[in-house]
């Protein structure tokens, strides 16, 4: 199997694993872990696709990315408080564009599958 083969089901497994350990209680350390490395993962996956351009290109990315950066600025400059702007930045804001890295390594993985592998795959989950 090539690296992109194991990066694509390392996508799948660890989505998987994230979707099944969400709703239990007394996880979140392990949540933060999967999100993280979900995120990884999408972005290896991103920088080994050949659309690349296609995906930066996109709206919905070039206006999240201006909202991550406006938020950012706020957090440095703007704000009275800069120790709880940087706490919600990592804890409310960080988490969804984590998120946003693992759902494109996921539809990377998607697109790359065969359709019946993602059929099972959505069936077990």
């Amino acid at each position: 199997m090539s690296q992109r083969k194991y990066l694509y089901w390392a996508s799948l497994s660890i989505c998987f694993a994230l979707y099944f350990i969400w709703p239990t209680t007394h996880t979140m350390a392990l949540r933060k872990l999967l999100l993280l490395s979900a995120a990884v993962v999408g972005l290896l996956l991103w920088l080994k696709c050949d659309g690349r351009k296609t995906i930066v290109s996109s709206s919905w990315i070039r206006y999240s990315a201006l909202l991550l950066v406006w938020v950012i600025f706020h957090a440095a400059f703007l704000s009275q408080n800069g120790n709880e702007a940087w706490r919600e930045l990592l804890g409310q804001w960080l988490p969804p564009y984590l998120a946003m890295l693992a759902g494109i390594g996921l539809a990377l993985a998607n697109r790359s599958l065969s359709p019946r592998t993602f059929k099972l795959y959505l069936l077990a989950m």
